[in-house]
């Protein structure tokens, strides 16, 4: 049976607020005295409970149906509570406080219908704490603590709060953004309007746009947000509702700039990872869970001995760090070898710090684990690492790592090593032979080459004297013809000079516009170090040339340089014997007038001849 007096239906009222109006409309001092003599409670009414709700659909008149929207419901797993549909997490319950937007309290007694004190209504909006803005007027949603007695009678509080409210909605300012508000309606009143967000339960949504936007903010990207600040639950809406893609790119951002090691990526992301921690059991958190550790493990150098959320699945990328431990290798190798395959740039960033695909990396980093140092080539031939590096440098052995940093570090793959001594492979010198060979270090001096140098030979068949010593199979037992090996060397010294003659990219070859510096000495009719010492102080022009007579490569005097300094000096024995006294004699009375050579004899350890610029010494010239 329908009360005495009732009141106007509003779309969207809560059941405690229309209780509320109810029991003011007929008199009584507040909504739990008027529950009180019906049987039932404000906690029924409240979550919508079938015979409370038949109930006040007999005092209002108001069909049943229309009044079991937005039941709440309880659950027990995790504290969590329904609105509706809509699943809320325990600190979005009210409380025993009354909530409201004083614009549409105010609203309501300007443009309501009925009697003033029963036209304002409270909102189902208004009873979750995920709504913290006004979806209408977007200003801020107040709160005013009550307490048990008087928790939901909104028409009682309104009464003796008017002032306050009225001032309230004077002062209310609209806040930068409040699409999250109107989110949370939609969501509330079952509308779709985001295809990601609405795959969530909403207190899911709700908090993944706050923690979002604390992570962006914390870590200063700015990306496309608008220009007016937003709060840590706006920001991380904008990019939330762009969907998945849009939050994989701005988490990719941060990790591109901040860099962070496996051990260290705790601290970039934050409450946000914090909050995954605290969740990632529960059953409305997979896909969020399952959306940032996917990113997490494509981003990031960790492995099964790192955990951002759940176990890792699979590595994606290694640091210099991590692979250096899971490889065995020192890191600046792995640096190096990842930098020369173009896996990684060039980099100042520490170990842990510098990226590289981990699957690209393993068929590199394998690949150097079959590969041998120097060192190790140099025990396998019975030599010593120098002529091993004068090898590689020669490509008698191709190298797979050559890097040309601070440390000089070659490696060659053992196969290519076991090819070159298959090549070498000649006979054991018998007796009859063993007067004409010696070993390649004697050999080297009397030819005057270097060890590699006759591996060139051998490898282009021009040492058939080359044999193995009874006494070992290693390079340093090899034996040679000395006088067979001068040859060669003098004849692949020819042909390299010929070759270089003709080639204006390589190097000069000496002919008549080139001398030696002993060559000089003696034209300058000076001491046989002064050619030296005028090549190495810069008065003379000094050029890389092919020796005619040795074929080595060696440094000349252009005789273009040579006649300008003739031209411009004149030496101390030059020009005392045009004088006709002693050099001594000279040089004290130049000295004496503060006139001194181009250079002093300390320069150099064999006292070079003196020279003066003929300007200087012009009175002094006959």
């Amino acid at each position: 049976m329908a009360l005495r007096n009732v009141v106007d239906y509003r779309a969207g009222e809560a059941r405690l607020g229309l209780t509320s109006r109810l029991s003011m409309a007929n008199g009584f001092l507040s909504m739990r005295d008027f529950v009180a003599i019906t049987g039932t409670s404000p906690h029924a009414i409240n979550v919508g409970e079938p015979a409370a709700v038949a109930m006040l659909s007999e005092w209002s008149g108001f069909d049943a149906p229309l009044l079991s929207s937005w039941a709440i419901g309880t659950l027990q797993v995790g504290a969590t509570w329904r609105l509706g549909s809509a699943l809320m997490s325990r600190d979005m319950r009210p409380g025993y406080t009354h909530r409201y937007c004083p614009k549409c309290v105010v609203g309501d007694l300007a443009y309501g219908t009925g009697p003033t004190h029963l036209r304002p209504f409270m909102r189902v909006l208004w009873t979750t704490r995920a709504i913290l803005n006004c979806p209408e007027h977007g200003c801020p949603i107040q709160e005013a603590r009550t307490d048990v007695h008087h928790a939901g009678d909104f028409a009682w509080f309104v009464a003796r709060h008017l002032p306050q409210i009225e001032a309230e909605a004077r002062d209310a300012r609209v806040s930068s953004s409040f699409e999250v508000d109107k989110y949370v309606a939609a969501r509330l009143h079952d509308t779709p309007t985001n295809t990601f967000l609405d795959s969530l339960e909403t207190y899911v949504a709700v908090d993944l746009c706050r923690n979002l936007g604390r992570f962006q903010q914390a870590n200063s990207i700015d990306g496309e947000l608008p220009a007016v600040a937003l709060t840590d639950i706006e920001r991380g809406y904008v990019i939330a509702s762009q969907g998945p893609s849009r939050i994989e790119t701005v988490v990719a951002d941060v990790i591109s700039l901040r860099k962070p090691s496996a051990g260290e990526f705790q601290s970039v992301f934050g409450s946000l990872r914090e909050w995954l921690l605290r969740n990632y059991k529960r059953e409305e958190f997979a896909g969020v869970v399952n959306l940032f550790q996917d990113i997490a493990e494509r981003y990031l150098p960790i492995g099964s001995e790192e955990t951002f959320v759940l176990p890792t699945s699979r590595r994606f990328l290694h640091s210099v760090r991590s692979a250096s431990i899971e490889y065995n290798m020192m890191e600046d190798r792995v640096y190096n070898l990842v930098v020369q395959a173009g896996l990684a740039e060039p980099s100042e960033l520490t170990s842990g710090r510098i990226y590289f695909d981990a699957d690209r990396g393993h068929e590199v980093l394998t690949a150097a684990l079959e590969t041998l140092t120097t060192s190790e080539i140099a025990t396998i031939f019975g030599t010593d690492i120098d002529t091993v590096r004068l090898m590689l440098d020669a490509n008698l052995m191709p190298r797979v790592e050559a890097f040309g940093n601070s440390r000089i570090y070659s490696r060659v793959r053992k196969q290519d090593v076991d090819a070159f001594l298959e090549k070498l492979a000649v006979d054991i010198a018998q007796n009859s032979e063993l007067a004409s060979l010696d070993d390649l270090g004697n050999a080297c001096r009397v030819a005057r080459c270097k060890k590699y140098e006759i591996f060139e030979l051998a490898l282009d068949g021009e040492l058939p004297s080359l044999r193995r010593s009874p006494e070992s199979g290693l390079l340093c037992c090899y034996l040679v013809d000395p006088a067979e090996l001068r040859a060669g060397i003098k004849a692949k010294r020819r042909r390299t000079a010929n070759e270089k003659r003709h080639d204006e990219t390589s190097t000069l070859f000496a002919g008549n516009q080139l001398l030696y510096w002993t060559e000089v000495s003696r034209r300058l009719r000076a001491s046989g170090s002064t050619g030296l010492t005028l090549l190495k102080l810069g008065f003379l022009q000094g050029v890389d040339a092919v020796c005619p007579t040795t074929w080595l490569k060696k440094k000349y005097v252009t005789l273009k340089s040579l006649e300008a300094f003739e031209r411009a000096h004149v030496s101390l024995w030059s020009l005392a014997a045009q004088r006709g006294i002693s050099p001594r004699r000279l040089r004290r009375e130049l000295d004496a007038k503060g006139i001194r050579p181009i250079f002093d004899q300390t320069v150099a350890a064999s006292r070079p001849s003196l020279f003066y610029r003929k300007k200087d010494v012009r009175d002094f010239l006959q």
